[in-house]
């Protein structure tokens, strides 16, 4: 099965409750456009790794989570060079290479609190939970 019908199938069974399909595409992000594309509603896509606009012909993508290494590898370097590499673990987060892409469909005033809301994440007045398996995730959906 393509990822194209895949999706097309999860779509025509969740009906009109989900407007937004977020997925890690990668080399599937083809197919899962396809699908968003030629749905009999408007469904939009998040795609995650990179920025997929270029192929998005019908302005399907809302946006996409982007991952930037460059900080991290960086570090990495940097405490190779120290002696000190394999000492602790290097995280990709907001504050250092996480990012949402900004398109044209993602207004001023959405953007602005999007921005907002990451820099809260980042200093702490904001708290994401921890929710690593379905019975926590079920907890924090009641």
């Amino acid at each position: 099965m393509t990822y194209t019908r895949l999706v097309e199938q999860v779509l025509a069974q969740l009906g009109d409750t989900i407007p937004v399909v977020i997925v890690m595409g990668d080399g599937a992000t083809l197919g899962y456009i396809q699908a968003v594309e030629t749905s009999k509603k408007k469904v939009w896509f998040i795609d995650v790794i990179g920025n997929p606009t270029p192929i998005d012909k019908k302005g399907a993508v809302l946006s996409s989570v982007l991952w930037d290494f460059s900080k991290v590898f960086k570090a990495a370097v940097s405490d190779i060079n120290k002696g000190t590499y394999g000492t602790h673990i290097y995280t990709l987060g907001l504050n250092n290479g996480v990012s949402l892409l900004q398109t044209k469909y993602i207004n001023g005033p959405t953007w602005k609190l999007i921005q907002q809301t990451r820099k809260g994440i980042i200093n702490g007045s904001i708290k994401v939970p921890l929710t690593p398996d379905k019975k926590s995730v079920t907890a924090l959906m009641k």
